[in-house]
C-alpha cells in the first residue's frame, strides 16, 4: 500500500469538518465517506489486508459510525440506498474490535431494511466477494441463524431533540 490510509485520510477531514456549519459537514462527510469506502475496495486484496491489520480504534469507530448513520439517514430519507454503504463499513471493519459491535450494526442496519421493505441478505450477496472469507462465513452465519432483535441488542427507535428518526440506546 502506498503509505495512503484511505480511511485515515478521510477520518482526518471530517473531524476538520465538525468544527464548521453542522449540515454541510454532514452531507461533505458522507460524500467522503462513500468516496473512501469505494477507494477501499479498489484496493488490491493484499493492500486491504495490510490496511485491515492497521486500523486504529479511531478507524474502527469511524467505520460503525458509517454503519450507524446509514441505518438511521436510510429511514429518514426513507431509501435503502445507503444500506450498501453500510454494509460496506461493517466488511472493511472486520470484526477488528469486539464482534458483538459489529452484530449490533448488523442488526440496525437490518432492521432498517425490513423497515423500508428491502432485504439486507440481498444487498449482501451483491458484496460478499469484497469480504475476507472469515468475515464472509461469519456474516453467512448471521443472516441464516443470528439475532435480527434491535431490543436485544441494547436498542430502540427513537427521535432526536429535532425531531428526526434515531436510533437510541434502550435505557
Amino acid at each position: 500500500m502506498d503509505n495512503i490510509n484511505p480511511l485515515g485520510k478521510c477520518l482526518s477531514e471530517v473531524r476538520a469538518l465538525s468544527r464548521g456549519d453542522k449540515a454541510e459537514g454532514e452531507r461533505r462527510g458522507k460524500q467522503l465517506s462513500k468516496q473512501m469506502l469505494t477507494e477501499i475496495l479498489a484496493l488490491s486484496e493484499a493492500d486491504r489486508r495490510a490496511l485491515r491489520s492497521t486500523l486504529t480504534r479511531d478507524e474502527v469507530g469511524f467505520l460503525f459510525g458509517i454503519a450507524f448513520s446509514c441505518a438511521q439517514d436510510c429511514v429518514r430519507g426513507w431509501s435503502a440506498t445507503d444500506l450498501t454503504d453500510g454494509l460496506l463499513a461493517l466488511i472493511i471493519e472486520d470484526k477488528q474490535e469486539d464482534f458483538r459491535r459489529t452484530l449490533m450494526h448488523l442488526c440496525l442496519l437490518n432492521h432498517t431494511a425490513v423497515k423500508l421493505g428491502s432485504d439486507l441478505q440481498m444487498v449482501y450477496e451483491q458484496l460478499r466477494v469484497h469480504a475476507f472469507p472469515e468475515m464472509a462465513s461469519f456474516l453467512d452465519n448471521w443472516f441464516h441463524e443470528g439475532t435480527k432483535d434491535i431490543g436485544m441488542m441494547g436498542y430502540a427507535e427513537g427521535f432526536s431533540k429535532d425531531g428526526r428518526y434515531t436510533y437510541t440506546r434502550a435505557r
